[in-house]
């Protein structure tokens, strides 16, 4: 339950402790999870109330909801883009659990400079899966505003202490191939110069070529 200055917000989500969290049947619950956070994102003003957006994020950790819906949840979120929608799914992207990644995918939807520092951000995590992850967002939203961060990226994990180099310079790669810049070319040709190197992959490669 959101409590505060914004009364309206007094909406029960998904999370709530008491018997009717307790007791509610599955899809009873994932209504009432898409109703709460539909309800709640309109309802939004002004959209850095923190505990509107505290709000919504929990719901999203409520492993109670199927992950499928909660998904589609953030799909929703993006296909609205505003400010607040942003901000969840920024705070989202920034929890320590599985859905993180589906966060930053949902973000390569939306627009902004907003946006778009918070992906280049993401470029230098330590998580493979969420950097790769946003060099793919960052591409769809940034365009050739993105190309001089994705190629220090793709540099930058050549060599990786978890040893997930190709899988990340794979998503980097398929971030820039798109942008259709000669730059691109360049960089993959600097990149197919390294197939001598011990270590290197001819599925890498491949994606490459």
């Amino acid at each position: 339950m959101v409590s505060g200055k914004h009364p309206e917000y007094n909406i029960g989500l998904p999370n709530q402790e008491g018997p009717v969290g307790t007791l509610l049947p599955g899809l009873l619950r994932v209504l009432i999870f898409g109703l709460a956070l539909a309800t709640v994102a309109c309802q939004a003003e002004p959209a850095t109330d923190e505990a509107t957006v505290g709000a919504v994020v929990r719901a999203f950790a409520d492993t109670r909801v199927p992950l499928n819906e909660r998904r589609a949840g953030l799909r929703e979120l993006a296909h609205r883009g505003d400010v607040f929608d942003v901000r969840v799914l920024m705070q989202v992207a920034n929890q320590p659990d599985y859905l993180n990644w589906a966060a930053i995918e949902a973000l390569g939807e939306c627009k902004g400079d907003l946006v778009e520092a918070f992906l280049t951000s993401k470029l230098g995590d330590a998580d493979a899966r969420l950097l790769s992850y946003a060099a793919r967002s960052l591409g769809a939203v940034a365009h050739e505003r993105a190309l001089g961060k994705l190629l220090d990226a793709l540099v930058a994990n050549r060599h990786r202490e978890d040893g997930l180099e190709e899988g990340v310079q794979t998503a980097i790669v398929q971030a820039l191939t798109p942008l259709h810049l000669p730059a691109v070319g360049t960089a993959l040709v600097m990149e197919l110069a390294r197939a001598s190197e011990p270590g290197w992959s001819y599925e890498y490669g491949s994606v490459l070529v």
